[in-house]
Formats: structure tokens, C-alpha cells, sequence
């Protein structure tokens, strides 16, 4: 278990959870990624003034909306462990931000599931939002789409289309897909993604579940086979990781390479791979340094940072 957690009880448990130290038990654990928003709308935070009350009760009233769904729904899923970032680390304590700033990327990796608000601008939101009854989906019959492999001649299939009445292309990509989501745009999220292992995201029109083997709606209406790699190509999935990780929005311009750092110790454990953690500098890995060094920015910005210029992240 991470070092600390929101223990939250059984279904019965009623109207209070609380934080608990778990000083290196075993367990299962359900993460929550959301957006924090803007400065006035920040979450509940653990600080050094009000731990000890946390540790012996947080009252669901006092959780913002998104945090009382997480809550509820890590309940209904049988799971009595929740993480979330406000919470479980004391904010106001900047050693022990950096310490567990570094465990994050285990802390998503190793959890049975992520609950992502992807919908949420921030955290009074909630998980669950009203939908019309015209955007209920209707029955639909399942079209595989394949590709032909050009060398073998044989068909690939990437997925699955589920055609009905209702089916629309546009909507779906812009209220079904996370990528257009609030929530994309935070530069924690690119690792949170990347490493979990499975993630519910509640979007504006529906929940979507993404694994490591496929992605797919609330109701069966998209399947997207996942892409496996056995022996993937570390240096071009780094490319496109700070591709798309370097448009990201972030409270503390700070936190852009830090929120990498998890990632990188990942990418450095993977086997037949020349990225080594020590020859890890701002955002580039040393075997790759010639390519990595030829990048452009596409919009002017007056971010101020400590990185060198040659680096992306500068």
C-alpha cells in the first residue's frame, strides 16, 4: 500500500471515511486522477495542521463532489482503500511532497483500478454528470474494421464499430473519447495514464473502460483493441510521450519534469533497452540525445524554468 490512504469502509459505513498510515501493509487500493482546477476551487488538503484530525475522521460532507462519488463508487466495488493525491500527501510539507512525488507513478501502476474524472474541470464536479435521455445509446450491431497486414496478406482487426441508429461520428469523438476531455490537459496525467492498468473515465456521455488489452464504452457501442508491445521501441515511445506531455497544463511550471520522473525510473526497468536512469537529464535520455534535440515549440510562451535550452522542457 502507499504510505498513506483513505480508508473508506463498506457500502454500510455511512457518512465518514479516514486517513490512515499504513506503515508497509499489503492490500488493494483504487487511485483517483482528477483535475484540481483553478487556485479558489482546490481540493480538501491534508496539511500539517489538520492531519491528526484526518487520521481520525473526514466527514463526507466536508469531500468535494468528485471525491464523495470516489468514495462511493471504490465502496460499491468492494475495495475499503483510496488514494488521492490531496489527501494522502501532506501538502504543506515540501521533503515529504518530493519524497512521495516519486511514488506516484508506482502508486497508479500497482493500483487495482483508476477512477478518472475526466469530465470534471475540478473537483466539485463529480464523477457522475446528468445526461440527457436523447443521449441514452440504442441496441446496435458490432462491424469489425481490419486492416491487411501489406508483407503477410493477412487481416489485423483493430476493433469493433457497433452501428445503430443513433450512430454519429462526431459526437463520439468529442464526449467519449478522454483525449477531448477537461481533464487531458493535466501534465499529471500523462504518466497516471500511461502506467495504470485499468481506468474507468466518466466523460460527459458515458463511462469508458481502458486496459491494457482494449478500450470500450459503458454500453459495448466502441471497441478499441489496445496496441502490445513486447519489445517496444523505448526511444520513439519517449518521443511521442513528451509530445504530447509538453502541451500540458500545470499549477507549478515545476512539476512538468518531476511529473516524468516515475516514468522514466519505468522506462529505465524495462528489459532490452538502452535508456539507463543514469544518463536520465531533463526530460532526455543520453542514447538518444542527437534526436531528442530536435524539437521546435509550436506556440510562443513566457514560462520561466531551470532546464537548459537545449532541452524540451526549457
Amino acid at each position: 500500500l502507499p504510505t498513506r490512504v483513505l480508508d473508506v469502509g463498506t457500502p454500510k459505513s455511512g457518512d465518514s471515511v479516514r486517513l490512515i498510515v499504513t506503515a508497509g501493509a499489503c492490500g488493494y487500493w483504487v487511485a483517483l486522477s482528477h483535475c484540481w482546477g483553478e487556485k479558489e476551487n482546490h481540493p480538501l488538503k491534508t496539511t500539517r495542521k489538520n492531519i491528526s484530525e484526518h487520521l481520525t475522521r473526514i466527514d463526507m460532507s466536508s469531500l468535494p463532489k468528485t471525491f464523495q462519488d470516489a468514495v462511493v463508487t471504490t465502496r460499491a466495488l468492494g475495495f475499503r482503500y483510496l488514494w488521492i493525491d490531496s489527501l494522502c500527501i501532506v501538502q504543506d510539507d515540501e521533503e515529504e511532497w518530493r519524497n512521495e512525488s516519486h511514488k506516484m507513478a508506482t502508486i497508479y501502476e500497482h493500483a487495482v483500478l483508476t477512477l478518472a474524472a475526466s469530465a470534471a474541470k475540478d473537483s466539485k464536479q463529480g464523477l457522475f454528470v446528468e445526461r440527457p435521455y436523447g443521449k441514452i445509446k440504442y441496441p446496435s450491431t458490432q462491424l469489425p474494421f481490419i486492416k491487411r497486414d501489406p508483407q503477410t496478406g493477412e487481416n489485423n482487426t483493430l476493433g469493433e464499430y457497433s452501428i445503430s441508429l443513433d450512430w454519429r461520428q462526431e459526437p463520439f469523438m468529442e464526449h467519449m473519447d478522454p483525449m477531448f476531455s477537461p481533464i487531458y490537459r493535466r501534465g499529471w496525467c500523462t504518466q497516471e495514464f500511461i502506467l495504470s492498468r485499468r481506468i474507468i473515465h466518466f466523460l460527459d456521455e458515458g463511462m469508458m473502460w481502458v486496459c491494457k488489452e482494449r478500450a470500450v464504452d459503458e454500453t459495448g457501442h466502441f471497441v478499441l483493441a489496445a496496441k502490445r508491445h513486447s519489445d517496444p521501441d523505448w526511444a520513439t515511445e519517449w518521443h511521442k510521450i513528451i509530445t504530447d506531455h509538453s502541451v500540458r497544463d500545470f499549477t507549478f511550471e515545476s512539476d512538468r519534469l518531476v511529473s516524468l520522473d516515475g516514468l522514466a525510473r519505468e522506462v529505465a526497468k524495462a528489459e532490452n533497452n538502452s535508456c539507463k536512469l543514469e544518463e536520465y537529464f531533463y526530460g532526455t535520455w543520453l542514447s538518444d540525445v542527437p534526436e531528442s534535440i530536435l524539437w521546435a515549440s509550436y506556440r510562443a510562451h513566457d514560462r520561466e524554468t531551470a532546464c537548459p535550452s537545449w532541452s524540451w522542457a526549457s
